[in-house]
């Protein structure tokens, strides 16, 4: 037969069978304690092995999208440089733990580092340029009704490149005649109208260079 239990035998049952807050909170320290000094042994052996490397040679570092997850992350690495920055004596060894730090970071996301490729210095394209640069072809692209997907697009966007200079070329002849056409027109209505003020305009010369010597005036007046 089923025995009903008695309030108080319930009130212990649930006492027994779920923890108290004070048994949460002290799991949930006792798990933080040991995601902590996980985190500060992988971080001492990402510093360890940063420290033995070049600034050229250590593996760049991406931009980290935001999350819950990893903003705890940063919040949780924070803490733990905060722990090691009063024995940093230099410079260097600052940025390297500023390096661990975020390779901590990004290990704790579920990223290896130690895959992602070298940074490279020389010879590197900017990423603006490249960003122009096709973007630029695109334009041009449209402009002639280009398709991508063309097998001989290189060849058809070359030729429309040449195009384009061909025109700038003769743009920039036309404003070239332009200017000289409009100093002569504006020298010959100056000269009917105002032949003095022509003269002058003709014999003032722009000194742009430094000023002369005073002790070099003086000689070159005194011989005259």
């Amino acid at each position: 037969m089923n025995k009903k239990l008695s309030k108080a035998e319930l009130d212990i049952a649930k006492r027994t069978s779920r923890p108290t807050v004070e048994e949460r909170r002290d799991r949930q320290s006792n798990v933080r304690r040991v995601v902590a000094n996980e985190e500060d042994d992988q971080m001492l052996v990402n510093q360890a092995t940063s420290s033995r490397l070049k600034a050229e040679a250590r593996s760049s570092i991406p931009r980290l999208k935001y999350s819950q997850q990893a903003f705890a992350a940063v919040r949780d690495v924070k803490a733990a440089m905060m722990g090691k920055i009063e024995d940093i004596s230099s410079l260097e060894k600052a940025v390297d733990l500023v390096y661990a730090g975020a390779m901590t970071v990004w290990e704790m996301a579920g990223v290896d580092m130690k895959t992602t490729a070298s940074r490279k210095i020389t010879g590197e394209v900017p990423v603006w340029k490249t960003r122009l640069q096709e973007k630029s072809v695109r334009d041009i692209a449209s402009e002639f009704a280009l398709k991508i997907k063309d097998p001989n697009f290189k060849q058809k966007i070359t030729t429309a490149c040449d195009i384009l200079k061909q025109k700038v070329k003769a743009l920039g002849h036309l404003i070239r005649r332009y200017n000289e056409r409009s100093r002569r027109h504006k020298n010959n209505k100056l000269f009917h109208g105002n032949q003095k003020q022509f003269s002058r305009e003709l014999e003032e010369k722009k000194n742009t260079g430094p000023p002369p010597d005073p002790k070099t005036v003086r000689e070159f007046w005194s011989k005259i």
